[in-house]
């Protein structure tokens, strides 16, 4: 579509996200890729929470998208809220999804101020825009922009890998449950097995969580022989491990969207799943994979279907068959943008007056 045919944004168009924007996680990942293509548009600017409270002390005009690991600096920004400006938060994760989360942290307080004050919301899949109507918010605008791919999809259908190997895409923090995931996987792992599994992610965020999982590797001789921390890995370079890969793990408690489940499907791999949030809807169960309600159950799965892989390379051959397919449905940035611009242009913002405290 023209540019100048599209509903026009009136106003700037602000993204203030977190100063660490270019470390590598799924969340600053979406920002630079919708933000690159949304800039092929129109003018957008992506300013830090020092700079945004610069801009709300001088009453600047615009729509601003606040990324929630801003959560705290929205909360505090409230009370000084300037009429010329119109807020919505881009949910990533919200910190009532964390698991464990006690019910008197303060973070909790700061979402629900948050929530049910600012003027919309910019999520990434049709499991939150779900969740925030649930809760009583759908009088705001939900604006749904999927993630196109991050990565580009394999060239051509790959045969069955002699040695198979296993991927997770997953930063060591406590919601990924890497750590536990490991625990049962120690419990399970036999000398005869003939599997590795590569571990993609940072360990700097929660590093108390980190250690724990390179401890039970170290621990376990047995998984210190297949398991491979491999670290954070730029965009450029992931197709490499979707390429060698014979099948997914992930035991997320959590995924408002799971971009590496995308990617992996889009490469045409198997995908062993925790079920939480949005990760489910990237698998058929018993076709191009497994849905798990629990870890050990999750676990089981990994090492039977590593050992004796009839099933699992059944799946593989349908995953790498419709990967043409589901690289078809996640589309470009581009569409991604347009999507973004118009939505955002398009929203009724008239019926919804912000609570304020």
């Amino acid at each position: 579509m023209d540019p100048a045919a599209e509903p026009q944004l009136p106003g700037r168009l602000v993204f203030v996200l977190p100063d660490d924007r270019q470390r590598i996680s799924g969340g600053n990942l979406y920002n630079a890729r919708l933000l690159e293509a949304a800039r092929e548009r129109r003018p957008v600017a992506a300013i830090d929470a020092a700079r945004w409270r610069e801009e709300i002390a001088a009453g600047e005009i615009g729509t601003y998208v606040v990324d929630t690991v801003l959560l705290r600096d929205f909360a505090v920004a409230l009370s000084s809220k300037p009429a010329g400006q119109r807020w919505l938060l881009l949910v990533h994760h919200l910190p009532s999804l964390e698991p464990g989360l006690a019910e008197d942290a303060p973070a909790r307080h700061d979402e629900a101020r948050v929530l049910a004050a600012c003027d919309g919301f910019v999520v990434a899949s049709r499991f939150t825009a779900a969740l925030l109507r649930a809760r009583g918010l759908g009088a705001v605008p939900i604006v749904t922009v999927p993630p196109a791919l991050a990565v580009g999809a394999a060239a051509e259908r790959r045969a069955w890998p002699s040695a198979p190997r296993a991927l997770m895409v997953a930063n060591l923090i406590a919601r990924k449950a890497v750590a536990p995931w490991l625990e049962h996987l120690a419990r399970r792992v036999l000398p005869t097995d003939r599997w590795g599994l590569d571990l993609l992610g940072r360990d700097d965020l929660e590093p108390d969580h980190a250690a724990a999982c390179h401890q039970i590797v170290a621990a376990t001789p047995l998984l210190r022989d297949r398991v491979c921390f491999v670290g954070a890995v730029s965009p450029e370079a992931m197709s490499t491990y979707y390429q060698r890969a014979a099948l997914l793990v992930s035991a997320s408690a959590m995924e408002t969207f799971g971009m590496a489940l995308q990617e992996a499907r889009a490469h045409g791999l198997p995908i062993l799943v925790r079920a939480g949030g949005h990760a489910a809807a990237h698998v058929e169960p018993g076709v191009t994979g497994l849905v798990c309600d629990r870890l050990d159950e999750l676990a089981d799965a990994f090492v039977q279907q590593l050992r004796e892989p009839t099933a699992l390379r059944s799946w593989f051959d349908v995953a790498q068959a419709r990967a043409a397919a589901a690289v078809a449905r996640c589309g470009g940035w581009t569409e991604a943008a347009q999507s973004l611009l118009a939505q955002l242009a398009a929203a009724d913002y008239s019926s919804h007056r912000p609570a304020i405290e």
